[in-house]
């Protein structure tokens, strides 16, 4: 019984120092992570244009006097930030080279529709506002939607 659990023992050290390798070597893998390609970028301009279209809804919804001025300045609050993580990656350094075009442009457009969701958030339910704000995001839904097309392979 004493050589089984001697030999079972041998066994799980050496699993066990295996595992603990294999996770070194994943580890160092993910540091040499490399900067994300064209697939990655048209991720990000999608998330963006399913910010400017839920806004463009909420703006809609609150014309047609469907939602309180709490609940639209709280939605836009909520997509704002998203918005504002989104555009925290995009600078040229996190893609490849022959992206910054496309980055910095997606960049410009998830500013652009910061302001847009602030103007929204402004507006509540203020009919002139937000008819202003879900135009400005129906605007930005479709430059979205082209520069997405643009970087699909």
């Amino acid at each position: 019984m004493h050589k089984r659990a001697r030999s079972w023992s041998s066994w799980l050290v050496l699993a066990i120092l295996l595992l603990i390798l294999g996770a070194g070597g994943a580890s160092l893998a993910g540091t040499r992570q490399s900067q994300a390609d064209k697939h990655g970028l048209k991720n990000e301009v999608s998330e963006l244009k399913s910010q400017a279209g839920v806004g463009r809804l909420v703006a809609e919804q609150a014309l047609a006097g469907n939602l309180t001025r709490r609940y639209v300045e709280a939605q836009a609050a909520q997509m704002s930030k998203g918005v504002g993580q989104t555009l925290g990656k995009l600078t040229p350094d996190e893609f490849e080279q022959g992206l910054s075009t496309e980055v910095l442009h997606a960049a410009d457009l998830a500013r652009r529709l910061e302001g847009a969701l602030y103007s929204l958030r402004e507006a509540g339910v203020e009919r002139q506002a937000a008819e202003s704000a879900r135009n400005n995001l129906a605007g930005l839904f479709g430059e979205l939607s082209e520069l997405e097309e643009g970087l699909k392979e």
